[in-house]
């Protein structure tokens, strides 16, 4: 991955350059996407199972962030799908993992190693599919999970190509919100840009 500094560079050497080809976009107002909408719907999910106090005494209030981001799904899921989120800790939490390692390294400063730290998030995405299949108590959210999931894989494909494309240094992040991946066009030199 380039170093924030030549990113920086590239990314300005690239501006209005027609050939830097947008490899990932999560989309207008970051909604486009079921891929960006079911990430906002896990840390909804991670910040409810996170609160000590849900685990004593659940309140309905701490779940409308969860139901907040399911209204923005063009299948929406029901209540008992949206339940079947919060049935065990663990694959929330992982599949959370895997989003917030791609975050990290649109940080500025990058957090030390997150490189090194990466999850693919397709692979996160299948690990997360397979425990809900296999949890009888979350058939909804499976079910209501297979009508978008082809929708997330490709998502998903396409945003850890991206990805891996800009730990290559052959991409870079930028856009209007630096949440978009860019390839660096062949004419681009990188030293010089740097």
């Amino acid at each position: 991955m380039l170093p924030e500094t030549v990113m920086i560079s590239v990314r300005e050497a690239c501006a209005d350059n027609p050939e830097a080809i947008c490899l990932w976009t999560p989309g207008e107002n970051y909604k486009l996407r079921e891929l960006s909408i079911f990430e906002d719907l896990i840390n909804a999910a991670f910040g409810y199972l996170s609160n000590p106090a849900n685990a004593v005494c659940p309140s309905s209030d701490h779940m409308r962030p969860l139901h907040d981001v399911a209204k923005q799904f063009r299948k929406r899921p029901s209540v008992p799908a949206l339940t079947g989120l919060l049935l065990e800790m663990l694959p929330v939490f992982d599949l959370h993992g895997a989003f917030f390692s791609n975050e990290n390294l649109m940080l500025s400063p990058r957090p030390p190693g997150a490189e090194e730290r990466w999850r693919p998030i397709k692979t996160a995405l299948l690990q997360f599919k397979a425990y809900l299949t296999k949890n009888l108590r979350a058939q909804e959210t499976a079910q209501w999970l297979d009508s978008i999931w082809p929708q997330l894989m490709a998502q998903a494909d396409r945003k850890d190509h991206a990805t891996r494309e800009m730990l290559a240094g052959r991409a870079f992040f930028g856009g209007e919100e630096l949440d978009e991946i860019f390839a660096i066009p062949e004419g681009v030199k990188i030293h010089e840009a740097a």
